[in-house]
């Protein structure tokens, strides 16, 4: 499965933009995704989002 993401979050003025990602697994309602296509800015947001939440 194919999708494409908007995601919002709290505490952000700003939406996470996924071109294109996979459907990698599903365990019951839980699945894993694989990013494909993400713009460089959208990256970069996405790498700060990660590195805030693994300080926390």
């Amino acid at each position: 499965m194919i999708l494409e993401l908007s995601i919002f979050l709290p505490d952000y003025d700003w939406r996470l933009h996924i071109d294109r990602s996979v459907v990698r697994w599903v365990h019951g309602q839980t699945c894993g995704l694989e990013f494909q296509s993400l713009r460089p800015v959208h990256r970069e947001r996405l790498r700060l989002l990660v590195e805030k939440f693994r300080e926390s």
